[in-house]
């Protein structure tokens, strides 16, 4: 009985929340469309706006409504504050994060051991950047499917690969789906979801797939190239001008250029994940034809204990728990090459800050029998 009070009270408070500025309602008023908010609010969305719509269901409004205070609202908020209090008559003064409830002190220790807890203003900041990023999301959604510019209904078809890529909808769902599964403020505000998110809408479809004429004659291909793995056995490639002749790399047919683009490796033994111009060396065994060891590319390596990047054969060690999965971020435009750890949470491991003045071809590098790298 005690938690079911508890989660009603936690979903009044929920229901008396302003979306804009995700705080409990100051002189609440209430639109024609049904949804709710502070008077200061809503009046501040307009002006600074210049059109009078919901923030939260968008419903235009030919001429601005008069607003009066909703006293039902209004007397709802006050008894809430008065009766912010748990099984435990104590103030509800943390929020579980697991169980999306407000606690107080005394429930830490008991029904709520171990689960995450953060302050309530904390979880109201939480809130209030993954609104703003929804928000900058769903907009920018609405405004490609009014101007008619991307097939939004169909799925995207790439002819090169005969494959199915999401469609414009997909991407917006996964990319709602991801920031509504972040837990802190500090997920939400990280380098990942603040490239990705709001630049997500001039990114590019990331298609990539080995090129057979540049792998070296111990990585052998598969998943319809989409798959490297080193193996003790050479291969009877042709001979082929691209092909590396001494490292064990292999790059991509794509070449990226002018654009935003994002893929994911999975990986295991100990690879080297990068991307390179076209012209660095394939012949001989010096280090101008290994990747990162030249400044025509940049690279990170990674193995079962360490992660290190390099560019013009220097090595900067990182300190991160290794991951077998790795996100890449090309923003070409900007000259930036990202590169982020991802399990539960996604971690940026490290940022090359440049100018490309070539196409950039992603590569791999397999340093031990057994290593593999497939492109997500």
């Amino acid at each position: 009985m005690a938690e079911a009070r508890l989660s009603i009270l936690s979903m009044l408070w929920d229901a008396l929340t302003c979306s804009t500025c995700l705080d409990i309602l100051k002189h609440p008023v209430s639109l024609q469309c049904g949804h709710s908010f502070c008077l200061t609010c809503i009046t501040d969305s307009w002006d600074q706006e210049g059109v009078c719509r919901c923030p939260h269901c968008r419903k235009t409004f030919t001429q601005r409504p008069d607003l009066c205070i909703n006293i039902h609202l209004a007397n709802a908020v006050e008894k809430l504050y008065m009766c912010s209090f748990c099984k435990h008559q104590k103030a509800l003064e943390l929020f579980c994060t697991d169980h999306c409830v407000c606690i107080c002190s005394s429930c830490v220790a008991d029904k709520h051991k171990n689960h995450h807890t953060v302050l309530p203003e904390k979880e109201r900041a939480n809130k209030k950047v993954r609104a703003s990023f929804i928000m900058v999301v769903s907009s920018t959604y609405l405004r490609r499917l009014t101007e008619g510019s991307l097939e939004v209904q169909s799925l995207v078809y790439n002819p090169k690969s005969e494959k199915m890529l999401y469609s414009f909808k997909e991407i917006v769902i996964q990319i709602l789906n991801k920031v509504n599964s972040v837990k802190t403020t500090e997920e939400c505000i990280s380098p990942f979801f603040a490239n990705f998110v709001f630049s997500y809408s001039q990114l590019d479809s990331c298609q990539l797939t080995l090129d057979p004429n540049t792998a070296y004659e111990r990585l052998y291909l598969s998943e319809e190239n989409t798959k490297v793995s080193r193996s003790l056995e050479a291969h009877f490639y042709s001979e082929h001008p691209d092909r590396f002749e001494f490292w064990d790399q292999v790059l991509c047919k794509e070449g990226l250029s002018g654009t935003r683009c994002y893929w994911e490796v999975e990986w295991s033994g100990a690879a080297e994940i990068g991307v390179t111009y076209k012209k660095i060396k394939r012949k001989g065994m010096e280090q101008d034809s290994r990747l990162g060891y030249n400044k025509k590319s940049w690279t990170l390596c990674c193995s079962s204990y360490t992660y290190s990047v390099w560019h013009n054969n220097k090595e900067t060690e990182l300190r991160a728990p290794t991951c077998t999965t790795i996100g890449v971020y090309l923003d070409f435009p900007a000259g930036t090459l990202s590169f982020y750890s991802i399990s539960d949470s996604m971690i940026l491991l490290h940022k090359f800050k440049t100018t490309f003045t070539e196409p950039l071809y992603p590569g791999f590098c397999l340093k031990e029998y057994n290593s593999s790298v497939t492109i997500c």
